[in-house]
């Protein structure tokens, strides 16, 4: 097969991508979004609520320390409950509330302690949709994995120049309220005229029994393989 004929193959395998996986990666867009705009949004927060930039290190550094504990956790909730529809969406909506939140608060001691849940939303997210595209596309998995992929760099490129814009003319905690509106739009779809009608083992209610996880999880841990997966994964993400 030669080098056009791939590349139709490849254009024709995209157009016939069906509306789940789309449906999938404008989610992940979401789970991206706030957390891009939050870091065009921090000194307004800095100036107003007159932070150190100590204080204004803290906020991130919280964020990733309370991502890094959910990290497992989320994955276990996925696989022991299993209705994946309904985590992704409520991952949606998570993930924009605690920003809500921090437009709402007047004090520092409020803003840390909601950005110590700005990531839950996103780690839950991850799970649930990975597990789905694997078991929704045996086939095509790194195809389905790499549309899934755009969608974080579609939100962290679209977003800050969104939100450059709405600063114009709202505070920067309007824009923190007008960022909830998209995730609880699109977390309604998913759930309501997506997923309710998913006939795939990923969208099955029945989870996983504690025993069996248990199981699975002493696997994996002697799985060398998957070992370096971690370990290349933690090296990946220091540079």
């Amino acid at each position: 097969m030669g080098r056009l004929d791939q590349v139709k193959e490849k254009w024709q395998e995209l157009r016939e991508t069906d509306s789940l996986l789309w449906s999938i990666a404008l989610g992940h867009t979401f789970t991206h979004w706030c957390p891009a705009t939050f870091y065009l949004l921090l000194p307004f927060l800095v100036r107003e609520l007159d932070l150190t930039y100590s204080q204004a290190g803290f906020l991130i550094t919280i964020r990733a320390v309370v991502n890094l504990a959910v990290n497992i956790p989320s994955g276990i909730i996925v696989d022991m409950i299993g209705r994946r529809g309904l985590l992704m969406a409520l991952a949606l909506v998570w993930t924009g509330i605690p920003y809500f939140l921090v437009g709402l608060s007047t004090s520092y001691f409020w803003v840390v302690v909601f950005m110590a849940f700005v990531g839950v939303g996103n780690y839950l997210w991850h799970p649930a949709a990975m597990s789905t595209l694997s078991e929704r596309y045996p086939a095509r998995r790194g195809f389905a994995i790499a549309i899934h992929a755009i969608g974080p760099n579609m939100g962290e490129s679209i977003a800050p120049l969104f939100v450059g814009v709405l600063l114009l003319y709202l505070s920067w905690r309007n824009v923190l309220f007008v960022n909830l509106i998209p995730g609880i739009v699109i977390a309604f779809v998913l759930w309501k005229y997506l997923f309710g009608n998913l006939q795939t083992p990923a969208a099955s209610k029945r989870g996983l029994s504690l025993a069996d996880y248990l199981t699975g999880i002493k696997k994996a841990a002697r799985n060398p393989s998957i070992l370096l997966l971690v370990f290349v994964a933690g090296m990946r993400s220091m540079t």
